[in-house]
């Protein structure tokens, strides 16, 4: 399945269970750049992976019911280099674990942060009972160079906060071994990270050559590569445009609103009297609406011509005491309102033209209305009197 966000540009695929992955589902944008978000059926994967949010410079992962309960693991590098093809460098590892039933809470690891570039391991524990703050303890590391098949411990190379002041101070020994663990669960954190980027880079490869070649080219469930499916699209286009195209050409039924009033005509034929009052509430409906535009832009231009005598008043009663700069900002109101004026006379000289043309339009349509012949053909063919433009004809 496959869903696209047009106006965010973003794709998700969904999986059945069965790949070899266990990948579920697969979200991207299409800029390039962007985040990928990968879920996993986590229950069939050895390390318990649920999410994977992969980008060029992090990787975060969240996983579910391990052994070690770690639940989010974070990797940050440096992209791969394009031109000189340096693979990508490793500076910070950030792990998170949930908190142990058995172990004592200052020496039960919450957060671990591993800086490689620093050369620092920083430590934080769980928060112990009745304990506002966290136990912490922060390793710098030896270099590499005095590192050979036992680790060299230096006390002042470590340092620590022991929230509870009732707890003893660990020992060197106690230090020693942890920093050794810690040492040990950076180096697999680092071998993880390498195995994760070969692992993404390689079903992300896989997914486009499966999403460019595909095995399926026909189906009845793929309108976009199915021929047949593919016609009747562009046929049913094809009479949708005909359609469209034929109501443009057709004259507009003005009658037809009016007529859903009385029902079924072929059941209980109208009278005259029905026939006569649908005729003058579709002359008057076409009035009444010019009459509305006609009045709302009269009351415009009256608004208009009382604010400029309002200026006008002020102008002949103030002249003297204005600047010139202001004065002339005053004069060009005043050419602004009799524009504007202007420009509503001229409207409402063309929704009078407009309106006449219409209502003549409309009255020859009626009177050419074969359903209104047998009613009062007669009548409709006499010449209109002389009335005003918005009089009842």
């Amino acid at each position: 399945l496959v869903r696209i966000e047009y106006r965010t540009h973003e794709t998700e695929e969904r999986f059945d269970k069965g790949r070899p992955d266990c990948l579920r589902s697969l979200k991207h944008r299409a800029a390039p750049n962007n985040e990928y978000e990968l879920r996993f059926f986590y229950q069939y994967r050895f390390d318990a992976l649920r999410t994977l949010v992969y980008h060029a410079e992090y990787i975060q992962e969240h996983y579910d019911k391990r052994d070690d309960r770690l639940y989010y693991r974070e990797f940050h590098n440096i992209p791969k280099d394009p031109v000189t093809k340096e693979p990508s460098k490793l500076t910070h590892i950030t792990e998170k674990f949930h908190q142990h039933p058995t172990k004592e809470p200052v020496k039960d690891i919450a957060i671990r942060n591993c800086y490689i570039q620093d050369n620092k391991i920083a430590l934080q524990f769980h928060y112990g009972e009745d304990c506002i703050t966290a136990s912490t303890r922060e390793f710098v590391k030896p270099p590499k160079s005095e590192m050979g098949e036992e680790v060299p411990y230096d006390p002042a190379c470590t340092t620590g906060y022991v929230s509870n002041p009732w707890d003893p101070q660990p020992t060197q020994l106690d230090l020693f071994l942890l920093l050794k663990e810690q040492l040990k669960a950076e180096e697999l954190a680092s071998h993880a990270f390498r195995r994760r980027v070969v692992e993404i880079d390689t079903m992300l490869s896989e997914r486009r050559k499966q999403t460019d070649s595909p095995r399926l080219t026909n189906s009845l469930f793929d309108p976009l590569r199915n021929e047949e499916a593919r016609q009747q699209r562009l046929a049913k286009y094809e009479a949708i445009k005909a359609r469209e195209e034929q109501i443009k050409q057709q004259q507009a039924d003005f009658l037809a609103p009016y007529l859903l009033r009385l029902g079924n005509a072929s059941k209980r034929p109208p009278t005259r009297a029905q026939v006569m009052a649908l005729y003058r509430d579709c002359t008057t409906d076409l009035r009444r609406f010019y009459q509305r535009l006609e009045e709302e832009l009269r009351n415009r231009c009256d608004d208009l011509i009382t604010e400029e005598q309002s200026l006008k008043r002020f102008l002949a009663r103030f002249q003297q005491h204005f600047e010139d700069a202001e004065y002339e900002k005053f004069i060009a109101e005043g050419e602004t309102i009799e524009r504007d004026k202007h420009i509503l006379q001229m409207r409402l000289e063309n929704i009078q033209d407009d309106y006449r043309r219409k209502a003549a339009h409309l009255r020859q349509a009626l009177r050419e209305d074969e359903r209104l012949r047998p009613y009062f053909g007669a009548e409709l063919e006499e010449p209109p009197c002389e009335r005003s433009d918005y009089d009842d004809e």
